[in-house]
């Protein structure tokens, strides 16, 4: 982790940016970021930062504290991380991680590396390339293994992501590590419910299948108008209450292409994500597309599921009565003023 990329960050625990980084061991780059106004300090290992709340993170940071002690009593960090209680949030939090670890390991090539899978992402960013400059900054908020942030960069543009994952992560650092890009990628682990990013600045905002999977979908709305420019872009994408969805979702138990981890919320119709973007300073436009099931796309090659996606999406959006009933919503929008958003606190 470079020592720049503390610009871009603050702390989750009490939201002010005024944080330091301490690397102890350059071989491993293990080290710990700490903030100058709260004192809490955060895991630097092997050179992925773990950016979240102690709350969510305790027995990493417990084991990590115990593994190097002494450095940490060096710099002051005399006492071990608090034990907190465990909680319904907190164990949903831990739960999230741990699935998307194992997924990511297992799941991929079944997952984005699908026909179908390339061909939506490919879809679905077209329009989004066409706003981003080489001057752009980009989060990709729940980035997984950073294809979407990868797919919109070009060179001499800020991209940073993060996710609950730490193996997305890594593959995510190891993908731009290999294109040359490092200098200009920033990926770690961290939480769309309480980016710890600041205020206004970002050019584009991401969230790639990532509402269905929190907790409080508003509240991450709120944050990311909170982070981005005024007349910055959002994008996100994710499920469609479809009044089809039942057509997936048996074909999905009869031939599985995928495990799926879901929060309460986890589909949205278009009304119900217009009401989650009252007042978050977020003009937003939704649409939907997939009107076949992905085991469809499929059967073709990912340029050719392309096509065929293409193809479907328009011809089924001449119907009135099913163009709002395709499997994935795609929100797009803007931030329209300057609206702070709310900085939450760990208590």
């Amino acid at each position: 982790m470079e020592e720049k990329w503390l610009n871009y960050l603050q702390c989750p625990d009490c939201g002010r940016a005024n944080l330091l980084l301490f690397i102890f061991d350059k071989r491993r780059s293990s080290g710990i970021v700490s903030c100058r106004v709260c004192k809490q300090w955060f895991i630097v290992r092997d050179g992925i930062l773990e950016l979240i709340p102690e709350e969510f993170n305790w027995q990493n940071k417990t084991k990590f504290y115990l593994e190097n002690r002494q450095a940490l009593m060096e710099l002051g960090k005399m006492s071990p991380p608090n034990k907190h209680a465990m909680n319904n949030k907190i164990r949903y939090k831990r739960e999230q991680a741990i699935f998307f670890d194992k997924f990511f390991e297992k799941e991929r090539k079944n997952y984005q590396e699908s026909p179908f899978w390339k061909a939506e992402y490919s879809l679905s960013l077209t329009p989004l390339i066409a706003k981003t400059t080489k001057d752009s900054v980009i989060v990709d908020a729940g980035c997984g293994e950073g294809a979407c942030g990868l797919a919109l960069y070009k060179k001499g543009m800020t991209t940073i992501g993060f996710d609950v994952s730490r193996h997305s992560i890594f593959v995510a650092n190891e993908k731009a590590r290999r294109r040359g890009i490092s200098d200009n990628v920033f990926f770690f682990v961290g939480d769309a419910e309480h980016p710890p990013l600041v205020s206004n600045m970002a050019d584009v905002y991401i969230l790639f299948a990532v509402l269905h999977h929190v907790v409080s979908p508003k509240d991450v709305l709120s944050e990311a108008a909170r982070i981005m420019k005024p007349e910055g872009n959002f994008f996100a994408h994710d499920n469609n209450a479809s009044g089809l969805r039942w057509a997936f979702d048996l074909l999905m138990r009869l031939m599985p292409l995928w495990e799926e981890k879901a929060a309460r919320e986890h589909l949205f119709s278009i009304s119900e994500i217009n009401h989650l973007a009252k007042k978050t300073g977020l003009i937003l436009k939704s649409r939907t597309q997939v009107f076949l099931p992905p085991h469809f796309y499929n059967l073709f090659s990912p340029k050719e599921a392309r096509v065929m996606l293409n193809f479907t999406n328009f011809v089924f959006n001449l119907i009135p009565s099913l163009r709002n009933h395709g499997g994935i919503i795609i929100i797009e929008g803007r931030k329209v003023n300057n609206i702070t958003g709310i900085i939450r606190h760990r208590r």
